[in-house]
């Protein structure tokens, strides 16, 4: 289902861009069908507002605190508020895509090699091999 204008302003007025001057309609518009997995109009509405948080997230990631004479900019907070208002919308965006977190913790820790017979041979032979690297 496409986003309709009055969903479009809702959005817009969520996130604080009634002027259009950060998000065009097509970039919102793409974020709408992102989330199209949600179950209600609510929650998709909020993972919208999430994965548009992100975005900005990611862009003030390279904010940083300076000082040059008697002027200081603590742009920083910039990163902590977003973050902040990210933790609000999670859930909504984990539902909406579908987020497994035990899969993807799963699939980065690793697996032993399948030539070991027990599953401790792994973790001993990983430390006697750290121990003779070692001296």
């Amino acid at each position: 289902m496409a986003i309709t204008a009055q969903q479009l302003a809702d959005i817009r007025a969520d996130i604080g861009d009634e002027d259009g001057t950060i998000w065009t309609d097509a970039e919102i518009s793409r974020v709408w069908e992102r989330v199209s997995g949600a179950a209600n109009t609510l929650q998709r509405h909020e993972a919208a507002l999430g994965l548009l948080v992100r975005q900005l997230l990611g862009n003030s990631a390279m904010l940083h605190n300076y000082r040059a004479g008697a002027t200081s900019e603590s742009l920083q907070q910039v990163y902590q508020n977003l973050e902040r208002l990210y933790a609000v919308y999670k859930p909504s965006v984990e539902s909406a895509l579908g987020s497994n977190r035990q899969a993807a913790r799963r699939w980065v820790k690793g697996a032993p090699r399948q030539d070991r017979e027990y599953p401790h041979d792994y973790y001993e032979d990983d430390r006697r091999t750290r121990r003779n690297q070692s001296d």
